[in-house]
């Protein structure tokens, strides 16, 4: 009896042993089917090749077309203000007038002296006349002579001083008045009426901005591209107006900053209405020709591996690493010129944990890139 017992026993204990085995079978079961990684998510995007215009852009600053430092002239107080900041002018305007009934009393005296010199001129001559005469008769020594002859030649130098020094004093009057040497705008006063100014001190400056330069730096390896006569397009966005300019290049430097390799260009710009003021940022853009073929890519689906630049292409579920050639990049996008067909379907997000052959499950995909 105690044989079949025990006989009883060691079966149930077996079979105990053999179902928790099964069932530990059982449950590992499902991890090794997820051994298998899960395939990634993307976003892609449908490439087609389009042309594209070349360009070069820049940020540069605006100029007054023309500027001046309008200076006084000749020494004097000033008796009258004709302009004031923010005035437009005309070409020749009158902007000050600086004492000029003293510089009318000082030309006036000029003529007086020039008019005296001239009569005692002209009674020199007759003096030296009727001696010349006496001394061919013997009445007059030739000391007597020579003295009226010396006076002539004085007073012929002082007659020609004066004519100088009326046309100083004349001069001086017309100068006395300041005028505007363009039209333009007034940017700055720095006078009073009153002001006691000196040869030399500054009255305005003075701007035309109905045309404005823009000056841009430009990196050495465009210099090839550009020529006088060239159009240039600029936006200016402190303005606000979401407008774009049009200008011509009307110098490049010929010289190249070696600290920067780059070097300067200007262009003018026509500003009628006056929207464009100098010292402005702008944009400024130079298309410099057409490059046909190439694909438009997001920055976030172009790599960089081993030294290589890349993209993923997404068939199938699958991904294929292709090499690619950047020609530049635009805002957020990459220009392909080389390693891309026409319809391929590129992934541009999650490509950072991919590699050749990966599985993938598209989540969202764009019908064409932007261009």
């Amino acid at each position: 009896m105690k044989k079949i017992l025990l006989v009883a026993l060691i079966v149930f204990t077996l079979s105990l042993g053999y179902g928790c085995k099964g069932e530990t079978s059982k449950k590992a079961a499902p991890s090794g089917q997820g051994a298998a990684r899960a395939a990634f998510k993307v976003r892609t995007v449908k490439v087609e090749s389009v042309d594209l215009p070349l360009s070069i852009i820049a940020v540069g600053t605006l100029e007054p077309n023309e500027e001046v430092m309008v200076s006084a002239e000749v020494s004097a107080k000033l008796t009258g203000l004709f302009v004031d900041e923010g005035d437009e002018v005309e070409d020749g305007q009158s902007l000050v007038v600086l004492d000029e009934e003293k510089f009318v009393l000082e030309r006036d005296k000029a003529g007086a002296e020039l008019d005296k010199a001239r009569a005692e001129l002209e009674f020199a001559k007759k003096d030296l006349t009727r001696k010349s005469g006496l001394l061919r008769e013997g009445m007059v020594s030739r000391e007597d002579y020579d003295a009226a002859l010396s006076k002539r030649d004085s007073l012929t130098s002082a007659v020609a001083s004066a004519k100088a020094e009326l046309l100083l004093k004349a001069r001086e009057l017309a100068d006395s008045r300041v005028s505007a040497p363009f039209g333009g705008s007034i940017s700055k006063r720095y006078v009073s009426v009153g002001s006691y100014v000196r040869e030399g001190d500054r009255l305005f400056r003075l701007i035309d901005i109905d045309l404005v330069k823009v000056s841009a730096t430009i990196p050495e390896r465009f210099l090839g591209r550009l020529r006088i006569g060239q159009e240039v397009s600029l936006t200016v966005a402190s303005t606000g107006l979401n407008k774009i300019y049009s200008g011509v290049i009307y110098f490049i430097s010929p010289e190249v900053d070696p600290k920067n390799r780059s070097f300067e260009i200007k262009a003018r710009i026509e500003n009628p209405k006056k929207e464009l003021r100098p010292g402005l940022f702008a944009e400024v853009t130079i298309v410099t020709g057409i490059k046909k073929g190439v694909f438009l890519v997001p920055e976030g689906g172009v790599l960089t591996r081993s030294e290589k630049t890349i993209v993923f292409v997404e068939a199938g579920g699958k991904v294929e690493i292709r090499v690619v050639d950047v020609l530049e990049r635009r805002g957020a996008m990459a220009v392909i010129t080389r390693g891309l067909k026409n319809g391929e379907a590129v992934v541009i997000e999650g490509a950072y944990d991919l590699d050749e052959g990966a599985s993938v499950r598209v989540v969202e995909s764009e019908r064409k890139a932007r261009k």
